[in-house]
């Protein structure tokens, strides 16, 4: 399911369900997904809070396929509750729903963040009245109702769930309130470490390890046993002992060529899934008009579409101005850009160059060259709460298709972003970079001879 509204405002895409049935068969309810990989998305940002968390760096714990302790750890530190601003505590709001539903959806198990009204049932309901979000309360209620459809498993006691998560399980504790007005809570389980042991009475747990928001936003809180406390009528523990599905690969041909089979298999099959997640996206949105990638082509790699993801006249050329002149010069192909953006690895050195090139060359074989480019201006920096092509619309208020001048802009600020004060940083510097793409887009077209191009339509407005 895409969302890029309000909770409220929830619409189902029917071909992005998967064939998971809820408890009754006969109406053959399906899990509800929201829209993937939106790199807004972010801890560090509470615009995306309505999706499930998307930032680039993160995704490979979803699609790494590992299932472990140490994976559950990872997690809980990646998504560092204590300082991200996604979970902090709104006034009387707190969005522990919101944190569970991540950890999960990292660890690669199903908990949703919305599910199906009662109206459902009835096919002449309208989309507004089908779906809503789900709060602690209402996760209680649909664990008991439906979590066994989706692999969760009510655990015996305290010490049973303890062992579950130090399995490499994810465990929770959600409490119901006396008070359906209130709200509910949910605490994801972690496994023990040597700093972090649960508390024991008599070798039996009584608080587990525990990473939450609202009480103190703090990981692995173990001091208190919030599901004790008055305000809560009811609390229950579950495991989950079964994966999500994974996206599929691009193609036949995905992991194809010598070349790509000098890196790791776990390296590979990461890097993989995150890519199939991110051009899968570019494909279903298609947002990105052929102006867009014209430019990106004219302003960062020119020989885009003769090479296979690594340009060799670009290093010689790079290679021989630093050695005779000592200026460098950037030789990086789109492709390139897109392995660093998606991997988060930009230290300089030659062993992470030389990877990044095996990366490159590798998704060079998995997909054809528009969907790269539109996969990479998804999900690129342009500039302050411009992350990806369409936060860089909205910031920079452009309605409908750019016109070739906007569209040489945005492609300027991938290497000179827009700060929060559109006049500070190097507006001249940018100014340069869009004349010099303008001139390289009137020498004439990027794109393969003879190759047609797909028309787009307008995204919608409002």
């Amino acid at each position: 399911m895409l969302l890029d509204k309000d909770p409220s405002e929830l619409a189902p895409v029917s071909g992005e369900c998967h064939n998971l049935q809820s408890a009754f068969d006969v109406t053959r309810l399906r899990a509800i997904y929201l829209q993937e990989a939106a790199p807004w998305a972010c801890r560090r940002d509470i615009a995306g809070r309505n999706l499930p968390i998307g930032e680039i760096g993160l995704l490979h714990h979803r699609t790494s396929g590992r299932r472990d302790r140490e994976s559950l750890l990872e997690i809980a530190g990646d998504l560092d509750v204590r300082r991200s601003v996604r979970y902090q505590a709104d006034g009387t709001d707190n969005f522990c729903n919101i944190y569970a539903s991540d950890f999960c959806y990292l660890a690669g198990c199903y908990l949703p963040r919305t599910w199906w009204k009662m109206p459902a049932w009835d096919r002449g309901s309208h989309w507004h009245e089908l779906f809503e979000e789900l709060p602690a309360n209402d996760l209680f209620d649909w664990l008991v109702s439906y979590g066994r459809h989706f692999g969760w498993r009510p655990a015996r006691d305290l010490t049973d769930l303890q062992e579950r998560a130090n399995a490499g399980n994810c465990g929770l504790i959600v409490g119901k309130t006396l008070d359906e007005d209130e709200h509910g809570h949910i605490a994801m389980v972690l496994p023990e470490t040597g700093a972090e042991r649960a508390v024991r009475e008599e070798g039996a747990v009584v608080t587990p390890v525990q990473t939450q928001t609202e009480i103190g936003n703090a990981q692995g809180d173990g001091s208190a046993c919030w599901w004790l406390g008055k305000s809560f009528g009811a609390y229950r523990f579950w495991y989950n002992d079964r994966h999500m599905a994974r996206p599929a690969r691009l193609r036949s041909g995905f992991a194809a060529g010598a070349l790509s089979k000098l890196l790791w298999p776990s390296q590979r099959k990461a890097f993989d899934a995150q890519l199939a997640i991110l051009c899968d996206e570019a494909r279903k949105r298609n947002n990105i008009p052929s102006v867009m990638i014209d430019a990106l082509i004219a302003g960062e790699d020119k020989r885009y579409r003769r090479h296979r993801g690594c340009d060799l006249i670009a290093i010689c050329r790079a290679v021989f101005k630093t050695v005779t002149a000592g200026k460098k010069q950037g030789a990086s192909t789109v492709e390139q850009q897109l392995v660093r953006t998606i991997t988060g690895k930009r230290r300089k050195s030659v062993g992470r160059k030389v990877q990044e090139i095996l990366f490159a060359l590798h998704c060079s074989s998995a997909a054809d060259k528009d969907a790269l480019a539109s996969a990479y201006l998804n999900i690129a920096y342009f500039g302050w709460r411009a992350n990806g092509y369409e936060q860089a619309r909205q910031r920079l208020d452009i309605v409908g298709i750019p016109d070739r001048e906007t569209a040489a802009f945005l492609v300027a600020s991938l290497r000179y972003p827009v700060p929060r004060c559109q006049t500070a940083g190097n507006p001249e510097m940018r100014q340069r970079r869009v004349e010099f793409i303008l001139q390289r887009l009137d020498r004439g077209p990027s794109r393969q001879p003879g190759r047609a191009l797909v028309p787009l339509t307008p995204p919608a407005q409002g």
